[in-house]
């Protein structure tokens, strides 16, 4: 059953009480930096201060989300890039998605009054962990933690190899004479980097074997080949998730009709269809979902309709009022607010 749990109050000092990697996937819409006329779009003084504070959030992105956890965040097209920026910094960034929100039919003004392109856009960075070994267990990023990841999945074959190689009583570069190379063979005994054998490499160990009049490597290769598929799959399932169809919007331009004002309870409120295409892609059932800024609860709707978690932020209290009548109508009797 899926859960939501919901926080009225200021973004950063709920994150800041959160445990680290304790969510799938950060997906949210920031103030913007003057791009609306709302007080809580226009509380820094400038650009620089903006940004000092955007820099706060990513970093506590960063300590949040899981090794392979994602993050989307919503920006405005003239901040974009300094938006793309700050996260750059801390993430990989994957993606500068264009949102085309179509053609508005009122609200605009003659065309020959422009003095510039109108732009009817938003734009999304898509963002994952950036390897790094040298940091702490729970910072450290996303290559890092898969190469952790993957020497733990294929330790049973690892620990095989090299318990059979050790029958032999020789120190384990010898095995690249046995298959007659340099240095291949010492990644089959390896935690780090570890290489199954080809079916040929594998007969090659076992003859040497022989030859030395040891039993080893008997093990049948295609059921040793069978158990590293095996391995391998659940290795690709703990990699970060990304799903997409030619028959979806996969490319970097989206269009996505813009959500009018008459059901809208917040003003830069996004459309449920274009929440749930990024919930869909980039995570899985089950999958916690954090919003830090939470405002009318779209992404939240998405994550419950689609069967993940969800902890929405807000600290406008008609925001968070009416974000919280929205997701308890989607069906009550199946979720479970925490307030």
């Amino acid at each position: 059953m899926s859960t939501y749990t919901l926080h009225h109050g200021d973004a950063l000092e709920v994150m800041r009480a959160m445990p680290d990697a304790s969510v799938d996937a950060v997906i949210t819409d920031p103030p913007y930096f003057r791009a609306v006329a709302e007080k809580w779009d226009r509380c820094w003084k400038d650009r620089g201060h903006f940004l000092e504070w955007f820099a706060l959030l990513v970093e506590q992105w960063q300590r949040l989300l899981k090794p392979n956890g994602s993050l989307f965040t919503f920006a405005s097209p003239l901040m974009a890039a300094h938006v793309q920026v700050e996260i750059d910094r801390r993430f990989k960034v994957l993606n500068h998605i264009v949102w085309d929100k179509g053609v508005r039919r009122s609200g605009i003004m003659r065309k020959t009054d422009l003095r510039q392109w109108f732009d009817h856009s938003e734009r999304a960075i898509f963002a994952e962990h950036e390897g790094a070994n040298s940091m702490a267990l729970g910072e450290s990023g996303y290559a890092a933690q898969c190469e952790k990841t993957r020497q733990h999945v294929y330790k049973p074959l690892v620990d095989y190899m090299r318990g059979e190689w050790l029958k032999l009583e020789e120190p384990f570069g010898n095995a690249n004479k046995a298959i007659g190379t340099c240095t291949m063979a010492g990644h089959y005994f390896k935690q780090s980097q570890f290489t199954f054998p080809t079916a040929a490499n594998y007969a090659k160990l076992r003859a040497y074997a022989v030859a030395r009049g040891v039993e080893a490597f008997g093990a049948q290769y295609e059921d040793l080949r069978s158990q590293y598929e095996d391995l391998r799959s659940q290795y690709e399932d703990l990699r970060r998730p990304f799903k997409t169809t030619d028959s979806q919007q996969f490319r970097g331009i989206w269009k996505f009709q813009f959500l009018a004002g008459v059901n809208k309870i917040h003003p830069t409120q996004k459309p449920l269809p274009l929440m749930l295409h990024v919930v869909a892609h980039i995570t899985l059932p089950g999958a916690v979902i954090l919003d830090p800024f939470m405002g009318s609860g779209s992404t939240g709707e998405a994550a419950l309709r689609l069967g993940r978690e969800f902890i929405g932020v807000e600290v406008d209290a008609g925001f968070y009022a009416g974000a919280e009548r929205r997701l308890a109508t989607i069906s009550p009797d199946l979720f479970e607010a925490t307030k």
